[in-house]
């Protein structure tokens, strides 16, 4: 039995989002700027933000992620907390 953690898939590819994906780069070349992605399970957030944090090469804009678990789900900002 292998204990070591499996690597990181390689993401899918990013259908049908390029219009919102220059719109949202194009809001984060403004400064200041926030960008907040919400959406259903399975709705392609995660890989939306790989490819959103890929493009932004600015060295002065800072990044934060947070993510949610199943556990969470009673406390709307656990993941901020």
């Amino acid at each position: 039995m292998n204990a070591e953690p499996s690597p990181p898939s390689a993401p899918g590819l990013l259908i049908g989002r390029a219009a919102l994906l220059a719109d949202v780069c194009s809001e984060l070349d403004r400064r200041p700027a926030v960008a907040v992605i919400t959406g259903e399970a399975g709705a392609g957030r995660s890989r939306f933000v790989h490819e959103l944090l890929r493009r932004t090469t600015s060295p002065d804009a800072v990044t934060l992620v947070a993510r949610c678990q199943e556990a969470d789900a009673p406390f709307p900002f656990a993941p901020l907390v």
